[in-house]
């Protein structure tokens, strides 16, 4: 098969696929949703990626894009890695893309395959997404109409937060998105509740695959209980000369061990047991990418399969919990609930003799000064209950080697509950529904925190000079959980009561404001205490509240130097740069945009006009035809009196002589400088312009009334009809702000409807532009019915269509104006 091909070229003419991922590679080239369950090691990534790989090659896509979850950041970005490696071969023409709090380079979704966090997919989903401005929360849920989702390692989701989110989305969208859903220690009751809920099918490797997999055939991995916390002692007295990994349950933890263990050994010129001193490592989430991987260059001659140096120790967090191709002879790691503890293990005796065998010790929990375990990201009272019945486990069965049916008896033990969690979420999967549309409408951030994960991830710059960052340029910042800045309250930089003193205080971004060129943010100083903490989506710390060390990482609550921002990209537009550019002019370059966006997205397209004929009885148009009326009417508010009146002024009194403006025509963009004096003059009253996208939102509902004359020739009811001209309103309204519908009176301009006359029939929208003067309770009335995911009237085909109708549009806005700025450089 092709797929197989294709792993020859990548990995080899040895290669072959196991008949689990040859079913897997079939059932997704039939569009089929699947649910997966193989063990750590036994290839489900290239089982999912080489069928859309191969369908690619043939130009035979059944998914529009593949938007790849994983439970965190740092497996994210080593599946990135080694897949960019992989299509770079065999397919270079794929876009390979990675977006996690720490690295924005695909903040839209935009790659051919981009590997996430499920904060980030979900957080889009429900439509807020974490490393966006509020102002764009609206312009990623369209991305999963026609992907294909794929839900890795689900067994480290939240089980009362994400799973819930897990189960509504795969309910709400299975029609129009294709899912996947990959463990190595779920349940078999769980995968069966779950296979019952997607449909699909069910595909587990079998006993007779694992005994032909070199990872799985030989192994011998013992696992040992230590009732006491984990000290550098420990690591020490098992080193061998051999390879140590130490993983511990938090970031602040691995760096005060791997401190203590490189003073130990700086004090010792040689290491324990006369093997000298070993190479010391320390990789965990908080390094900038340069660092990590520059460290991860150094693992690799020690822990990599191919490795042939050995005498090294490796400190860690849960990134290296599954997805990192290492493996270890000697294994510590603090205690964690049995799912987590069997992808730890995994990173032992991973590879074939004769490093085959290998031993995990498991320590308590250290404690805290009034006696209590710290359990690390381990806090819900189920979560607990499951460290609880681990430890018992173990203690049971310390020095046993567990094979993979022993490793799925201990998940039944101790994750018993799962199941029946599962099965009350699916069952009660419309409250959910009905839930999630609350979310959704009302962009409550502190909803992240009950429907993706409690401990929720603030993106994080440090420096006193935050308006500074070009955010346009993707900086790279740092993803901390809210728990760690929690750390910062107190004595040491400031009590919680809200005083802004020298110390205590951080940056905050006000609301965001988008400009069709790009993202910028006003920044406001705000005192330090947990409200702000909380509510951020985005924060940047004074330099004495982190420190940065190379060797170390980013260490919260060390006074430091300020640290430079890295970027990711490069500006090809100066900020606020924008080319004077007539209405006509600008609606022809976002209609081409849009039609190259709805022809980018052939399997979304069609998917999304088959609900919408489900749902609607009829579908007269295409999806695209419905985009460009939306685009030829998003900026038609601008043609008020009072916006062309501002930008005429503004044009005639710095840019008379500018080829647009000379026209007469309407305009939609002035002209801009990077000349400070000259924009100061921008905050003049005279060439301030009002809001525009509701009014253009009010004028195209005005305009295509009319066809409500002719539901019986289009073969739709007329209540249908409604629902599908709000939702293209809706578009029209939010495509600079993600839930606008504050309606302000206008005057229209002289040329007004003559100019939009032309552009609607330019572009083939099949009716007349008619304009009246609404009163200001009818249009508030109007503006009311914009689409709200709450609403029981908000129908699947209505809401599917300004995801992907609004998303078009954003991304289409976007990329003219950069596009046409651009010229002018």
């Amino acid at each position: 098969m092709l797929e197989e091909d294709l792993l020859r070229e990548w990995v080899g003419e040895q290669a072959a696929l196991y008949p689990y991922q040859k079913k897997v590679c079939q059932v997704l080239r039939a569009g089929k949703h699947a649910v997966v369950h193989a063990p750590t090691g036994a290839g489900k990534t290239w089982a999912v990626l080489l069928p859309f790989v191969a369908a690619h090659r043939q130009g035979k896509r059944f998914a529009d894009r593949v938007l790849y979850a994983l439970p965190m950041r740092t497996l994210a970005y080593q599946l990135w890695k080694s897949t960019a490696e992989m299509c770079e071969k065999v397919a270079p023409d794929l876009r390979v893309t990675l977006q996690t709090g720490e690295h924005r380079e695909d903040v839209y979704f935009e790659g051919d395959i981009c590997f996430t966090t499920i904060d980030q997919l979900l957080s889009s989903y429900l439509m807020m997404p974490v490393s966006l401005s509020p102002a764009l929360d609206n312009i990623n849920a369209g991305v999963l109409l026609g992907a294909l989702v794929i839900f890795d390692e689900v067994h480290l989701f939240d089980p009362e937060r994400a799973w819930k989110t897990v189960i509504e989305m795969t309910g709400r969208l299975k029609n129009v998105t294709q899912f996947v859903l990959m463990t190595a220690t779920l349940t078999k009751e769980s995968l069966e509740r779950l296979h019952r809920h997607l449909g699909g099918e069910w595909i587990a490797v079998s006993q007779e695959e694992l005994a032909m997999m070199p990872s799985h055939r030989d192994k011998e991995r013992r696992w040992r209980w230590v009732s006491r916390p984990l000290t550098a002692d420990d690591v020490l007295a098992r080193h061998r000369g051999g390879r140590s990994l130490v993983i511990c349950n938090t970031v602040t933890r691995a760096q005060e061990l791997y401190k203590e263990l490189d003073s130990r050994l700086s004090e010792e010129k040689v290491g324990s047991g006369g093997y000298g001193r070993p190479e010391l490592f320390l990789l965990h989430s908080r390094f900038l990418r340069e660092d990590r991987a520059a460290v991860e260059a150094k693992l690799r001659p020690y822990f990599g399969p191919d490795a042939v140096q050995s005498n090294a120790i490796l400190i860690s967090t849960q990134v290296v919990e599954a997805g990192v191709d290492i493996s270890a002879d000697v294994e510590h790691t603090e205690l964690a609930p049995a799912n987590a503890l069997i992808q730890r293990g995994g990173r032992s005796a991973r590879y074939k003799p004769p490093r085959h065998r290998g031993d995990v010790y498991v320590y308590e929990l250290p404690v805290n000064e009034r006696g209590e375990s710290k359990a690390g990201p381990y806090r819900t009272r189920t979560e607990l209950q499951w460290l609880e019945r681990t430890r018992a486990y173990l203690e049971a069965r310390s020095g046993e080697i567990f094979s993979f049916i022993d490793e799925n008896a201990w998940l039944q033990e101790v994750h018993r509950e799962e199941t029946e969690v599962l099965q009350a979420q699916i069952e009660r999967i419309l409250g959910l529904t009905k839930s999630v549309g609350e979310v959704m409408t009302d962009g409550e951030r502190s909803a992240l925190a009950k429907l993706v994960r409690n401990i929720h991830h603030i993106q994080v710059a440090i420096t006193d000079h935050p308006e500074e960052i070009d955010f346009d340029q993707r900086p790279e910042l740092f993803s901390i959980p809210v728990t760690a800045l929690f750390g910062l309250l107190g004595d040491r930089f400031g009590e919680t009561t809200g005083t802004d003193s020298e110390h205590s205080y951080v940056w905050v971004p006000r609301e965001g404001k988008e400009e069709e060129s790009g993202i910028r943010l006003d920044w406001q100083r705000r005192p330090l205490t947990k409200e702000v903490i909380t509510q951020a989506w985005l924060l940047a710390l004074p330099p004495h509240m982190a420190r940065y060390d190379r060797r170390v990482g980013l260490e919260i609550g060390v006074q430091g130097n300020e640290i430079p921002i890295h970027y990711f990209g490069k500006r090809t537009v100066p900020r606020s740069l924008y080319k004077a550019e007539t209405f006509r002019d600008h609606v022809d370059r976002v209609v081409s945009e849009v039609r190259a966006h709805t022809a980018r997205h052939p399997v979304g397209s069609r998917k999304l006009a088959e609900v919408m004929e489900a749902d609607l009885g009829a579908m007269p148009w295409s999806v695209e035809d419905l985009c460009v009326w939306a685009a030829v009417f998003h900026d038609a508010g601008k043609l008020s009196a009072e916006w062309q009146s501002a930008m005429r002024g503004w044009m005639e009194r710095f840019f008379p002589d500018d080829p647009a403006h000379r026209t007469g025509l309407p305009l939609a963009h002035g002209r801009t400088v990077e000349d400070p004096a000259i924009m100061a003059e921008q905050r003049n009253p005279s060439f301030k312009r009002p809001p525009h996208a509701v009014q253009g939102a009010v004028w195209f509902l005005r305009s295509a009334a009319v066809l409500a004359e002719r539901v019986n020739a289009v073969r739709m009811d007329e209540e249908a009809l409604r629902g599908l001209l709000f939702a293209l309103a809706s578009v029209v309204a939010r495509h600079h702000q993600a839930r606008a519908e504050k309606w302000y009176p206008v005057r229209w301009d002289r040329k007004a409807r003559e100019e939009m006359d032309q552009v609607l029939r330019l572009h083939g929208v099949p009716f007349p532009a008619d304009i009246v003067d609404y009163a200001a309770d009818e249009a508030e009335y109007l503006t009311g019915l914009f689409i709200r995911p709450d609403s029981p009237n908000c129908t699947p085909g209505m809401l599917f269509l300004y995801w992907f109708a609004v998303r078009a549009l954003r991304l289409a806005d976007q990329k003219a104006t950069r596009e046409w700025a651009t010229e002018c450089i």
